[in-house]
């Protein structure tokens, strides 16, 4: 079976908080929801993304520039509300972004299949992959990108077949970038943006395992004897 995008959801904070929330309404139990985090700040470490429940970390860049981000995830959620607060350890001097998706089809019992960061701040390039390899993928695997580019200018483009899900701007540089694709077949992917005019990046990427199709049941063929 292959893994779906139920919902998503938003959120920001600027100045000096160091927390950030959004919220999903009417979700479904069983479903997971997939957390990416771009932070502005340097030298800034998520202590923790919570809804009552603790979330898992994915996958994060480092933090030591004034752009990087992070994946988190929980399975099996409740249904109804969930407000996804991240928490930084000290206080921001820029904006912190949280964005949410609910899915369904998810594997709960080893959701994540890969995961992988491309970390390029010394050189100025076009191609910002997830991943300085690339991630393999089986069909119905949901493939989640996130980054931040310094400088700024030029269009961004995502990696060919991705959507482009959210690109939460604090200023023409800094900018975060999020993409998603559920695959259509098996295979490995950078799944690398493309920028107009060179920069530099920080970026992650996690391959999340769809849920095996249920097996099937057999049939019961009853055959009848019939005497004099």
């Amino acid at each position: 079976m292959s893994i779906a995008i139920v919902q998503s959801a938003s959120g920001s904070t600027s100045g000096t908080a160091n927390t950030v929330s959004a919220t999903l309404t009417g979700c479904v139990a069983g479903n997971a929801i997939l957390v990416r985090i771009f932070g502005y700040t340097a030298s800034r470490t998520i202590s923790g993304v919570n809804d009552g429940a603790a979330y898992t970390q994915a996958v994060e860049t480092a933090n030591t520039f004034a752009y990087w981000c992070e994946q988190w995830y929980l399975v099996n959620i409740s249904s109804g509300t969930h407000t996804v607060t991240a928490t930084v350890g000290s206080s921001l001097s820029a904006d912190m972004r949280i964005f949410l998706q609910e899915v369904s089809g998810l594997d709960n019992a080893s959701p994540v299949a890969a995961t992988g960061i491309d970390e390029n701040t010394g050189t100025s390039v076009t191609s910002h992959p997830c991943a300085s390899s690339a991630l393999s993928y089986s069909t119905g695997d949901l493939y989640l990108g996130a980054g931040g580019l310094g400088a700024s200018g030029g269009t961004i483009t995502p990696a060919s077949g991705f959507t482009s899900d959210y690109v939460p701007t604090v200023a023409a540089a800094n900018r975060g970038l999020a993409q998603s694709q559920v695959m259509a077949g098996s295979g490995s992917s950078q799944a690398s943006w493309t920028s107009g005019t060179a920069r530099t990046h920080l970026c992650c990427g996690v391959v999340y395992r769809a849920a095996s199709a249920p097996a099937s049941t057999p049939s019961t063929l009853l055959l009848l004897k019939c005497g004099v």
